[in-house]
């Protein structure tokens, strides 16, 4: 199995006027349909742009496990003052992960390479980073060898809350994991076992 949802990432709008507009239009017509079916008839809506069904698609995704007004509020602001799509696609990435129950061998596996410590005497380089993420990722079928320890350390901030200290012996940076889901990703309800899917993409 593969962990992953690939999400789209457009070329910035030149105008980020017109883009703000867009995502408030696109989040109050989400916000007003209160049904799956609703939403997904709006695809169909040769008004709307590819970045705005872009936007439903996604939204799509998690809608059954999620507090939609909550979560709309993150996606807005996880777009409108951006000119290009990266923070909304790391808060999607968090947020496919986290609607997955314990069990999930995503969620399982991440608690045994990257487990949430309650003690700072817990601590891992960028290389351990790395080497467990590699690991991680490859137990879920995605290929990993050429992850680097900077693209390693991105996905882990999409599970995990952690921080960076200097060891004043050696002089060398470590990483203290202390919580997960710090995006705040209001979950409702998590999915079935029965339906594990590809949600992760090193892409």
């Amino acid at each position: 199995m593969v962990l992953y949802s690939k999400t789209i990432v457009e070329k910035p709008d030149s105008n980020l006027i017109g883009r703000k507009a867009q995502v408030e239009s696109i989040i109050t017509l989400l916000k007003n349909s209160d049904s799956e079916s609703i939403i997904s008839t709006h695809l169909l809506d040769g008004g709307l742009t590819r970045f705005q069904k872009m936007i439903i698609n996604e939204f799509l995704k998690i809608y059954k496990y999620v507090d939609s007004n909550k979560m709309l509020d993150l996606i807005k602001n996880s777009l409108i003052k951006s000119r290009d799509n990266r923070k909304f696609n790391f808060l999607m990435q968090s947020a496919i992960f986290h609607i997955n129950p314990k069990g999930h061998i995503a969620v399982d596996r991440l608690d045994y390479y990257f487990p949430v410590q309650k003690s700072t005497t817990y601590k891992v380089t960028k290389l351990d980073i790395r080497n467990n993420m590699q690991m991680y990722l490859s137990e879920l079928g995605t290929p990993a060898q050429q992850i680097t320890e900077a693209k390693a350390i991105r996905l882990l901030k999409c599970f995990r809350k952690f921080y960076r200290k200097r060891d004043p012996k050696t002089k060398l940076d470590y990483y203290v994991i202390t919580g997960s889901n710090h995006l705040k990703i209001p979950v409702t309800r998590q999915k079935s076992l029965a339906h594990e899917e590809n949600i992760f993409s090193l892409a």
